[in-house]
């Protein structure tokens, strides 16, 4: 039942991934591909959203096998992400379709997902630690 725990993490861990190599890319402009930057930008996207709703759903089923967990903070977390996320992704896709406000854009871009990146950290931070504490029952 507990390993069930995991598929939340690890895919997130797999979002993380894709974010923090579009990040790196697109700060230092090594290996800045507008194409592969796109792609693995929706993949980034999309896997967190879709992390975030099956991280609701875990967290449903453990709390109903009677399982510990409190992750108020990580939920509220969670949703500023997603409204970041979302901004994130909407700047993107303005930026590819060619906007006249283009150099304001990209900071916007920039920064939020700088921002998003930070928070991920915490958010995985926080979820370890309950992992941690939830295991040691």
């Amino acid at each position: 039942m507990k390993p069930l725990l995991f598929i939340h993490p690890v895919g997130q861990a797999c979002a993380f991934i894709f974010g923090l190599f579009n990040l790196l890319t697109g700060l230092t402009r090594r290996w800045f591909i507008i194409p592969l930057h796109i792609n693995c930008g929706a993949i980034y996207y999309f896997v967190i959203f879709f992390g975030a709703v099956m991280g609701s759903l875990i967290a449903q089923w453990a709390r109903s096998q009677g399982l510990p967990i409190t992750m108020d903070a990580h939920k509220v977390t969670a949703m500023l992400m997603l409204i970041l996320i979302a901004a994130g992704a909407t700047t993107g896709v303005l930026l590819v379709r060619g906007s006249t406000q283009r150099k304001r854009l990209v900071r916007y871009h920039r920064w939020i997902n700088i921002i998003t990146i930070v928070l991920f950290i915490a958010q995985a931070l926080s979820g370890v630690i309950m992992l941690v504490h939830i295991f040691r029952l």
